[in-house]
């Protein structure tokens, strides 16, 4: 199994978690811990029991793909494993101007 490659993101994202795929070890290691069965831990990331079958299977079987580095995360944060706190939606302003812009003469309206 290759290595995932890391994402350069920008500034405002560098508090947060960077997670990679993991492996199908610790996919059914973390299943296991928390006592869940395939099936239970399958409908909590929104999957087929098959699916989540074929991601604790050995990396040998060639059909097998793994769990993608999002899917992790959201089974982690919905087990509690991760702080949500980090995932705090936050305003993030992209080129608004700081002043209320002039509105032209043209435009304004007539006072009686």
């Amino acid at each position: 199994m290759t290595k995932a490659k890391t994402i350069e993101l920008p500034a405002r994202f560098s508090d947060h978690p960077r997670l990679t795929a993991p492996t199908c070890q610790e996919v059914r290691a973390m299943r296991e811990k928390a006592k869940l069965t395939q099936a239970q831990a399958a409908s909590m990331v929104y999957v087929a029991e098959d699916t989540w079958r074929a991601w604790e299977k050995k990396p040998s079987v060639v059909s097998a793909r793994g769990m993608t580095a999002a899917t992790w995360e959201l089974f982690l944060l919905k087990l509690g494993e991760l702080d949500y706190q980090l995932y705090r939606p936050r305003r993030v302003e992209f080129g608004r101007a700081r002043e209320a812009a002039k509105v032209p003469a043209v435009f304004k309206r007539a006072t009686s």
